[in-house]
């Protein structure tokens, strides 16, 4: 689920995007529902909002730049919201990695990004 990192929830870098507070993202992880149409959306297997589809085509650079054009704010939530679906929801998270990262070509920096404390 996010890479939703999120990321996934609107959190990868980029001026169209709306930035959620913490509380929204909050909200979505609490709603089973809308966590999964936000799961749906991002792996193509369901209707996008345009946020979603935006979303959705900016989760690659966000892996290749460990969310350097992210906002320390947005960086904690993305950190928080992988954790999540790590912790809640590892077969999710597992599809996620499948299809954003099949070569684990970002594992490494991914995991250093989640380790960090920015």
């Amino acid at each position: 689920m996010l890479l939703l990192g999120c990321c996934l929830l609107g959190l990868v870098s980029g001026a169209e995007l709306p930035e959620l507070s913490a509380r929204e993202v909050e909200d979505i992880l609490a709603n089973p529902r809308a966590l999964r149409a936000y799961l749906a959306c991002v792996m193509g297997e369901g209707p996008c909002t345009a946020e979603g589809r935006q979303l959705r085509s900016r989760i690659p650079d966000g892996l290749r730049t460990a969310f350097g054009g992210c906002s320390p704010g947005q960086r904690r939530l993305v950190r928080a919201v992988v954790r999540y679906l790590q912790q809640r929801h590892p077969e999710d998270w597992r599809r996620l990695r499948a299809r954003f990262d099949p070569e684990d070509e970002f594992g490494a920096g991914f995991q250093a990004f989640l380790d960090a404390d920015d």
